[in-house]
């Protein structure tokens, strides 16, 4: 397959993904929605988006580093929740981020990788 044709697109849109949950992620729960779901799908829920998205971009090569990069990104998250007044550091948050981080990136190098490239070339002739 041909390389990008919108990389810095796919880029920027999954860092704007990464600010925004960092925001969602540090701002005070009584600031956020209600919702009835259980804390740890919607923290693997969101990590697992982001790693699929990346997964898109990036080259399997480079899964693993991207993988620990974003497990360093929730565990900082994590330790800044840890100092804030109104959130908490959880174990528990961190390994459902790790999980939902894994198992985007385990069906990355079978289904989704390059599906960036894939979406391009099917909606997106130029």
């Amino acid at each position: 397959m041909n390389e990008l044709k919108y990389q810095k697109l796919w880029l920027g849109l999954g860092v704007l993904a990464i600010v925004f949950l960092a925001v969602l992620c540090l701002v005070p729960m009584s600031n956020l929605p209600k919702v009835n779901v259980n804390d740890k799908f919607v923290h693997f829920s969101a990590y697992f988006i982001l790693a699929a998205w990346f997964s898109g971009i990036i080259k399997r090569k480079n899964y693993l580093v991207f993988g620990i990069c974003l497990l360093a990104f929730s565990y900082l998250i994590e330790i800044l929740q840890g100092l804030s007044k109104y959130r908490s550091f959880e174990w528990q948050d961190l390994l459902a981020n790790g999980l939902g981080i894994a198992a985007a990136l385990l069906l990355g190098v079978w289904f989704l990788h390059l599906w960036c490239q894939k979406f391009e070339s099917k909606f997106l002739k130029a």
